[in-house]
């Protein structure tokens, strides 16, 4: 059910830095200038912005570049069951202190799964596109620590958040 072609998917959501060099080229939007929020995810914006920008991509790069199918997602998450230990940026509260999940975390932080994603649990969640809809895969560093996993998915409108983010596909590699 994933792909019969192979495919490659980012090693870490698309960054607030990444974003800023596909406003400053395109005109399309304006670049962050804050630097110390480069490595942050983008979030704000919304799934028809994110298409804009794959289409964008791909026309600049000559390959395909999308946002993943959920099956497509789910595979590279699970990594053939390869998984770090939890400690992932979702909301952990002790006797009413929120200790973990207080806000979003740079793409870099957090340990690599067995195919070298991170983040794809918890501190922003992603979106992925397919015929069944738009879901939200894998939690938000607002959910709480206890259901954050690969399996926390819900349908999702496209708009706008200050929790969604999206990671890249690219199509037929190897």
């Amino acid at each position: 059910e994933v792909s019969d072609k192979p495919f490659a998917i980012g090693k870490y959501e698309v960054s607030i830095g990444d974003w800023s060099k596909y406003c400053a080229l395109s005109g399309r939007c304006k670049p962050e200038t804050d630097k110390e929020k480069r490595n942050d995810p983008q979030t704000g914006i919304s799934l028809q912005q994110m298409n804009e920008f794959t289409q964008w991509l791909s026309e600049r790069t000559g390959k395909t570049y999308r946002i993943p199918k959920k099956a497509e997602w789910d595979y590279a998450a699970n990594a053939g069951g390869v998984q770090p230990k939890k400690d992932v940026n979702c909301r952990l509260e002790l006797n009413g202190k929120v200790l973990k999940g207080t806000g979003i975390a740079s793409v870099k932080s957090g340990k690599d799964n067995g195919w070298g994603l991170r983040n794809y649990v918890g501190n922003v969640q992603e979106l992925t596109e397919d015929a069944g809809g738009t879901t939200a895969a894998g939690g938000a560093y607002s959910d709480a620590h206890s259901k954050c996993d690969i399996t926390l998915q819900r349908p999702h409108n496209g708009s706008a958040d200050e929790t969604t983010g999206f990671r890249l596909l690219l199509e037929e590699v190897g």
